[in-house]
This record gives structure tokens, sequence and C-alpha cells, in this order.
């Protein structure tokens, strides 16, 4: 076990280290640790060495989360000679750390005064070293400050209860049982200050989160730790009584993160409606920052979202619920605040009908006309034109009866589409123990994530490593080529989206993340959601996307490609950028989609095939067992009864969905294709 220092306390030391030059403190105190002395050499990186050393051991960004940017990620405390942006107390540096031995303040400068003995035998203190050092560095200095910094990440065995004791265990850690630094340099380096040693100790390590939002202000508002995040939603929402999975909620803030528009469909009273409110409840620091909005079936037009001019008083704007939190979401003031639009059984009315201006403007960011009267004043002061901001998530919940309407391919090519079902052992678990749901209980309670969520939200760059790009990429022309046959493939969009979730997916779930999963995820909610139509149509295609997520895809040179966890503790390979601010996606080298069909050339080179109707992409170091899954699509198409997916023995099916490949995806296909033997049609949301 271990004890530590809290974030402010680790603020104090800084704000005392910035009374000092790093030089002056650093250079002697590498010394230090390395045991440099006056009566032999030392080579430092035979010891505690220096930048890959010591100084990585408490001064790399790592230590608080930070990922490496360009060579270097160095973390360093406000020393006076060290650049902050206001309100910091720390630095992020790529740039060499202070203890090189030919820079102007390093050991170089040393040797020159004749004070440091540097030859390829080491090191060596001269007899002018010790007034040097004393006069660099005043005796206002207090090393129980440099020890709250040292330890201040990393914590210290809770046996330690003074500066005595983690004086000793820190010259310990670097010189061995026993041993101590050099006489020259205890004047300034000791623990006979008079500091009081802290009553405030913590058991349990701050989160990264925390100590950025104490020491690096200008960083906070960027920072996002994806696991405290996720974890501490999932804590209020059980306070409350709110009943939703780890990986429900997973998958919701994967979305969400992924695109600013999401549909949850499924049974009435199963929870859509309650996740959403209780997420824009937990991040909101108030109420204006969401509503939740019935759709009617009356809504036949964009008024009842945009409003509209009154024609008998030219001063009178009429303003829905919306359109105000539209307004509210662009104030300057709220840029970095989270705002939700949650609509309410949105297909009530067809989506289009009243909708389709904010769909547009989600995709183009080009303004929604509002009304064409000029002036200040005019129409309530609402603005002749409206952005759709970075800032507003829009989330709509679907129940599926005979009062509602069915999707267009343009509202569901816009969305991840999550449905919701409750099984049998969740039911049996909430009997065992109903509760009333309070959401009092977690308003605002997650407040200090809005800004970070806001800006993740908008990140435009992001990276796949290397083995997750081969495999979406193979994977997701195998999928085009099938749905290209029976006319609904996909665009550049979703391909691009797709991927964008396998990036979010990965730092949502942390060290639980598997590539097969995210993948199976997006068949379940980009892909399946579009599917509809008669017998005629749909019975081939889902039995061919059923071969697809049925067989398992081997991979070649990794056994657990596909399967890739995050876990396994090997370092990943390279990465490659995968979407930048000006490329639509390098999965897709082409121009946007407009107006023609996007065609499987345009997603990648595609062999030909004499065996079948489906051409499989030739990529390098892909499938193991292509001609495999090959031919199960290939029987699929021909309807041969040994590929289909609801045939039984004994009363049971043959193929059951908890073996498949992609789990999840194949349990839907054959929910679909039973109620399309029972009726003839089938839809996603009816299944």
């Amino acid at each position: 076990m271990s004890k530590y220092f809290t974030p402010e306390r680790v603020k104090e030391a800084c704000q005392h280290l910035g009374n000092f030059h790093s030089g002056k403190v650093l250079v002697p105190l590498v010394l230090a640790v390395n045991g440099v002395n006056h009566h032999s050499n030392v080579v430092l990186k035979d010891h505690a060495g220096t930048d890959s050393g010591f100084l990585k051991n408490h001064f790399h960004g790592h230590l608080i989360g930070l990922s490496q940017a360009g060579e270097r990620n160095n973390i360093r405390p406000s020393f006076n000679d060290v650049s902050l942006e206001v309100g910091d107390f720390i630095s992020i540096g790529r740039q060499q750390l202070w203890a090189n031995l030919y820079s102007q303040t390093g050991y170089n400068a040393l040797k020159n005064k004749g004070v440091l003995s540097v030859t390829n035998g080491g090191i060596r203190l001269q007899p002018t070293f010790r007034n040097e050092f004393e006069t660099n560095l005043a005796s206002s200095f207090y090393f129980e400050e440099m020890l709250v910094w040292l330890y201040a990440f990393i914590g210290f065995p809770e046996t330690i209860n003074s500066w005595d004791e983690l004086f000793i265990y820190f010259q310990e850690s670097y010189l061995g049982s026993g041993c101590r630094i050099a006489p020259e340099f205890s004047s300034r380096f000791n623990a006979n200050n008079g500091v009081p040693w802290p009553t405030d100790l913590l058991n349990d390590r701050p989160s990264n989160e925390a100590f950025i939002e104490i020491l690096i202000t200008s960083r906070s508002q960027t920072y996002f730790d994806y696991s405290t995040f996720v974890m501490e939603f999932l804590e209020k929402l059980n306070d409350s009584g709110v009943r939703v999975s780890h990986d429900l909620v997973n998958r919701f803030i994967t979305s969400l993160l992924t695109k600013r528009f999401l549909i949850f469909t499924g049974l009435a009273g199963s929870g859509k409606t309650k996740l959403a409110q209780s997420f824009a409840k937990w991040i909101s620091s108030h109420e204006n920052q969401y509503a939740i909005i019935s759709v009617g079936p009356d809504w036949t037009s964009n008024e009842n979202v945009l409003g509209y001019a009154d024609a008998l008083d030219i001063n009178r704007y009429v303003t829905p619920k919306i359109l105000q939190l539209i307004i509210e979401a662009n104030e300057p003031a709220n840029t970095n605040k989270p705002f939700f639009i949650i609509l309410d059984e949105m297909n009530l009315s067809h989506v289009e009908r009243y909708f389709a201006d904010i769909l547009s403007a989600l995709e183009s960011d080009e303004d929604v006309h509002l009304h064409s009267d000029s002036g200040a004043s005019a129409r309530s002061g609402v603005p002749k034109s409206v952005k759709i901001p970075s800032n507003l998530f829009i989330i709509g919940t679907v129940n599926v009866d005979e009062t509602t309407y069915m999707f267009s391919p343009k509202v569901l090519d816009r969305a991840n589409v999550i449905e919701f079902r409750v099984t049998r052992q969740e039911l049996g678990e909430y009997l065992d123990n109903p509760s009333n749901i309070n959401l009092s209980l977690i308003s605002s309670k997650g407040q200090r994530f809005g800004p970070a969520f806001v800006a993740t939200a908008k990140q435009e760059q992001f990276t796949l490593e290397v083995q997750d790009k081969k495999v979406i990429k193979e994977e997701l022309l195998i999928l085009f080529d099938v749905l290209s046959k029976f006319g609904v493939e996909f665009g550049f969009r979703t391909a691009k989206e797709i991927a964008r979730y396998l990036y979010f997916y990965k730092k949502v779930s942390s060290n639980g993340y598997i590539t097969r999963d995210a993948i199976d995820m997006q068949i379940l909610q980009k892909l399946l959601p579009k599917l509809h139509g008669p017998r005629k149509k749909m019975e081939r295609l889902l039995w061919v996307l059923a071969s697809i997520c049925n067989i398992e895809h081997k991979w070649e040179g990794d056994s657990s490609a596909g399967n890739m966890s995050n876990d396994r503790g090997v370092e990943p390979e390279a990465t490659a950028p995968l979407v930048s601010a000006t490329e639509e996606s390098s999965i897709v080298e082409t121009p946007e989609e407009g107006g023609r069909t996007t065609s499987s050339e345009d997603l990648s080179n595609i062999r030909e095939s004499t065996e079948g109707d489906i051409a499989i992409p030739l990529i390098e170091e892909q499938l193991i067992n292509r001609d495999e899954i090959f031919e199960k699509i290939t029987k699929a198409m021909q309807l041969h009864s040994s590929s289909n997916p609801l045939s039984e023995r004994d009363g049971e099916l043959i193929n059951k969905w908890e073996n498949a490949y992609y789990k999840r995806s194949y349990e839907k296909i054959q929910r679909m294709l039973i109620l399309l033997e029972q009726n003839g049609f089938v839809s996603f949301s009816e299944a």
C-alpha cells in the first residue's frame, strides 16, 4: 500500500520551486542520486542515469496520463526559468530536460567553472563544488518541497510518517540500502527545514484528471480521463436507481463522441429516455443545458423545431424550446458546455419533415435560415440564421408500433442506433430489488467533465493502430461488397464514422477493448438498422450477413488480431493517421461522396472472383481463411440449406448466437429472419 500527497499540496510544492532556477536544483540533484562524490569518478549511465533514468521516473508526462507529443513528453514544476501558461503550475515540454551534459546551465557549465571534472571515465566533484552549489541555491530552498514533487504521482510506502523517513527512502531507492548522498550536497538537500509533515495524506492515488485540474489549468479543459468518466457516471446511475449495464454505457458514450446524433430504439419502458436524461443531468451544470421534447404526430414541418416569424407581428418570432436551446448553446460563454436535445418518440411523425434542416446542418456546418428580417431587435432578438454548434448533442428515442413511422436512410446514415433490450436475468434482478429512480442524486455531479467531453467530441483528428486499421479496412470491404450486391452499400461518411467509433471505443473500454467487439457493435448499430423490406428483398441478404458474422475470422501473424485486446502487455505497432481535418478518411483515399454511387474501387482494390457473385478484397497480410469465408458467402447467396441461420435440431437452433464471431450482430440477424418468416416483412426496429 502507498500514501499520496493531495493535489493541493503538490501545487504548494510547485509554488515553492517556482522561486528557484531548474538548473541550480536538478543538475546537482542528478549528481547526488547517481552517487557523484569528490574521491572517485562516476559514470551516470551505470547508476540512476539522467534523462532516461532518474528524470524520467519523476518528470515524464505518462505519470499523469499525458500522451507523448513529438519525441519527448516532459513535465516541469514551476521553476522560475520555466515558461508556464497563466494559472498553470506545471509546464509540458518536448525538449530535453535540464541535466544535459553540454547545456548552458548543465554539467558543462560546472566543468568550465572548475567545480566538476568531466572525463570519459566519469564525473567527479572538485573541492570548490560545495561553495558553488551553496552560492547558486539559496538556503531558502526546502528539499521537503522537492520530495513532494518527486513522489506526487507515484506515492511512497505507507510505513513512512516523516520527512526524515521519506528522505532516507529516497536516497536508498537510488544509492542502495544504508547509502546516503555525498556531504557536499547535504546543506541544501536535507529534510531539516521545519516543514510540517502533512496530516491529510491520501490512501488512494488522486486521478490524473484531479492532478491536471489543479496543476495544469490550461490543459484541464481538454484533458479527458475516459476511465474515470465512465466509472463515475456508472456509480451515479446506480446511486440514483437507474439500471444500465457497463457495456451499454460504453457504447452510449462512444457513440456520442463519434457523432453528436444518436438514436435509442427498443421496448417502451426499457430505459431509453431515462438514460439520455440521466447523462444530460449528470454532466450539465444547469438545467437550461438540456430539454426533453415530446414529438407529436402533428409535426409535419420544421416549425416545431425552428419556430416561425409571426405574420401578424413583425417584431415577434415564435421560439420553440429546441430553438431556444440551440441559441443558448451558441452563446460565447457556453461553447465549452454540453447541451442536449432529447427527442422522445421522435418517429411519431416523419423525421425528415420536421428535422431535415438540422440533419443537413450537422453535416454541412452551414447556418440554418430562420427569417429575413434585419435589425438587432427584429423578431424577438432571434437571429436571421443559427448554427448547429459542436457542443450540441441530439438523442432521439424510438418506439415501434402501428402509430410510428420508419426512418429513412438519410436519418439512419447519420446516427448510431443503440437497441435497448431487457434480458430475463436483468428483469429477475430488478424484481429481486425494485427501486425508485431519484435523478436529483445525479444532477450536475459530472459537470467538471463537461468542457473536456465537448473538446473530445470536437476532435477531428484520430489515429488507429496499424493492426486495427488493417482489420477494419478488410472487414468493411467485405461488408461493402456484400451490401452493394443488394443496393444497400454504404459510403465514405459511414466508413469514417465506423473507424472513428473504433478509436473512441478503445479509449472508453480501456483494458477491456477488443477490436472484434467494436466491429460487431458497428455492424449492429450502423449497418443493420438501414435494412428493411419484404422477404424477396431481405432473406438472401440476411443469410449472407449471417454467414459473415457467424464464421471465425482468422488473421495472419497474430492469433489475437480481430480479437485484439488492449491488455496484452505488448507495445503497440507504430500508428498511422486515419483521419485528418482535411481528409475524409485514409480508408477511402478519394473525394467525398456527391452525385454518384460509391463503388468498391473507391474503397480499395478489389479482386474479381470467378467462383461466385461476391468479390473479396485482396489486401496484404489479412485473413488466413479468406476462401472459407468466401465459400460460406457463396452458399448463403444460393440459400443453401447448410447456410440457414435458423436451422434447428431437436427444437433448438443449431447455430447459437453465443458461438458466432460477431455475436450481437448475428443474434439480431436471427431475430430479423424469424420476424421475416412470420410476417413476410422485416425492419431492424421491429425485430
